[in-house]
């Protein structure tokens, strides 16, 4: 008891003797100017349920929190930090699909994630949007690859893909990448592909642009065909910049095969579903 009361002694005493800093002034005067104005909210009640506005409290309390000293510079600091590092390429995975070591991705097919573009290609600039305001904690718009996914042979189909785990409706399986051209593939009736698509956007130069998959690409090169299909493409603009997305349109299930609709007329579908166009 004797031990205790002395060290609460001799904080006060050193509380006394002591002025106390800026900065700490500082914190405790938007401290308190939080909690006045949390007490000012008016709690709105009924007889049996009481409500409370929990949003504008909580984003007072952020403000104030917000204006302490170094508080904003060390958030923006950790952003940055975060930034750096999903800006390092990664050096693309190896997809093994059994114990065997059998891989079933073709050795002269490069994995990409972003499409190359040696044509320098440009498209139209949407202009500029408002800048991002968060510190740290934000919720951008970025596209990920879904992970959940393997390469595997499918019934009737050859190689395909499966998941691996349940995909939910509106997920984002992937980027189609490859080599943007202005080869017309429509018009060409030599040289064709397998893996070409075609973008609604067209170049400054108005020319029709495709994204061939030939040579190189990601896993949604290797997506089937169905015509009752899981997946649908997405075309996706920022300012100049243009991919085309692979998105769920329903949920899928582990090991179900995961098929997008090409709506080619040129080939004959074996997809077997009900609304089968063959």
């Amino acid at each position: 008891m004797g031990e205790t009361v002395g060290r609460k002694t001799a904080v006060h005493s050193r509380g006394r003797g002591e002025k106390e800093g800026p900065d700490v002034t500082g914190k405790k005067e938007l401290v308190a100017e939080a909690v006045t104005a949390a007490k000012s909210i008016q709690t709105p009640s009924a007889p049996s349920t009481n409500v409370y506005n929990v949003g504008k409290m909580k984003a007072m309390f952020m403000n104030s929190f917000l204006r302490l000293p170094g508080v904003r510079e060390a958030l923006s600091a950790q952003r940055q930090a975060v930034l750096r590092r999903e800006t390092i390429p990664c050096e693309p995975e190896v997809i093994v699909i059994d114990g065997d070591g059998d891989d079933l991705w073709s050795a002269n097919v490069d994995k990409v994630n972003v499409s190359r573009n040696p044509e320098k290609i440009r498209f139209p600039d949407t202009g500029s949007t408002d800048k991002c305001k968060c510190a740290f904690d934000c919720f951008r718009d970025d596209l990920f690859e879904c992970k959940d996914l393997k390469l595997a042979v499918c019934k009737g189909t050859g190689i395909g893909v499966k998941a691996t785990a349940t995909v939910h409706a509106g997920s984002i399986i992937g980027n189609y990448t490859g080599v943007l051209t202005t080869h017309d593939f429509a018009a060409d009736k030599e040289q064709t592909s397998d893996y070409a698509l075609e973008l609604q956007l067209r170049s400054t130069r108005n020319e029709k642009v495709y994204i061939n998959a030939t040579t190189c690409g990601g896993m949604t090169r290797m997506l089937n065909h169905s015509c009752d299909a899981a997946c649908h493409f997405v075309e996706v603009r920022n300012r100049a910049n243009v991919v085309v997305m692979v998105v769920t349109k329903r949920t899928i299930e582990e090991e179900e095969e995961v098929t997008v609709d090409y709506v080619d007329p040129w080939f004959d579908c074996v997809c077997g579903a009900p609304n089968c166009r063959s």
